[in-house]
């Protein structure tokens, strides 16, 4: 996806994910021009918070009542999972995503409350993306 100072993203892919990887690698580069740890986590940190910024985010999980479907209205930019890892970051919350029955992402920390399931279709895949207040 580098080279140097150009970033190449592949056209035939769904374009909120073309903006996820521009700003993922964006993320990249950030961190390395501040001599910050390069890892992935950090450049998905990264790409959320230049996507979503926190305090708009914040405010439209707290309007949408941690709804993803509402929020994917709002940020149509942004992929359903790159909206619930941030809406982990800006709320003390756990994020499941479980793509083909299989638990793939977690994000947070336990809890014991009831989470609320989204279903996500598109395309050619199919997910669920739960989250929920943590402890």
């Amino acid at each position: 996806m580098r080279d140097g100072s150009t970033v190449f993203l592949p056209r035939k892919i769904r374009l909120e994910r073309q903006h996820g990887l521009a700003a993922h690698e964006i993320g990249h580069f950030l961190l390395a021009t501040a001599g910050m740890e390069n890892s992935e986590d950090n450049a998905r940190f990264m790409a959320g918070a230049l996507v979503l910024s926190r305090e708009d985010f914040a405010d439209d999980v707290i309007r949408a009542k941690w709804d993803l479907h509402r929020l994917k209205t709002w940020h149509p930019n942004a992929s359903f999972e790159m909206l619930a890892r941030r809406l982990a970051q800006v709320e003390r919350a756990r994020v499941e995503i479980v793509d083909a029955g299989r638990r793939r992402v977690v994000v947070g920390p336990q809890t014991r409350r009831e989470m609320r399931a989204f279903e996500i279709a598109s395309g050619g895949y199919r997910r669920v993306i739960r989250v929920g207040r943590a402890d």
